[in-house]
Order: structure tokens, then C-alpha cells, then sequence
């Protein structure tokens, strides 16, 4: 990505749930970011050593204990369970 200069991006979750013979029902979760120029950090896995999460000036990989400040896949689940407490 040398040369990039608009460097936004975003990490997003994508849950189903599906009871039989119905349609499945799909549940979104996105955090938005920056890519950074270079790897940073080992915390975390995949992308998090370049992932900037927006307010923030460290990468995931900087920041032990990362998976709990990640919002995208909890936004997903909390509307699965919001979902399945109601229907």
C-alpha cells in the first residue's frame, strides 16, 4: 500500500441465525479504522498489528488485552442476542 494516502478501512462481523424453513436472519458489526503504514506490535492475531482503531493511535497488536476493546464482533452477537431474547 506504498503511496496510499486514504488509508480508512474497517473491521466487520457478519452472524446468521436460521431456524428451519425460515429465512436466516443476519446480524452486522463494523468498526471503523486506518491501516497503518508499517506492522506494530505482536498482540493480538490476523490484522490487528495493522489495524488503528478510530480514536485511537495505537494498533491492536500495541495493545495487550485487545479482544475486549473490539467492538465489531460484539455489536453482531449483542443484536443475535437482542434477536433470539425476542422473536
Amino acid at each position: 500500500m506504498d503511496g496510499v494516502k486514504d488509508r480508512t478501512c474497517a473491521y466487520r462481523c457478519a452472524v446468521a441465525h436460521c431456524r428451519p424453513g425460515k429465512r436466516a436472519e443476519v446480524f452486522l458489526g463494523e468498526e471503523k479504522g486506518t491501516i497503518s503504514t508499517g506492522i506494530r506490535g505482536s498482540y493480538g492475531f490476523g490484522h490487528d498489528p495493522i489495524f488503528i482503531p478510530e480514536g485511537e493511535a495505537r494498533t491492536y497488536g500495541e495493545i495487550e488485552g485487545c479482544e475486549s476493546l473490539k467492538k465489531f464482533r460484539r455489536q453482531a452477537f449483542e443484536q443475535l442476542k437482542g434477536y433470539l431474547l425476542n422473536n
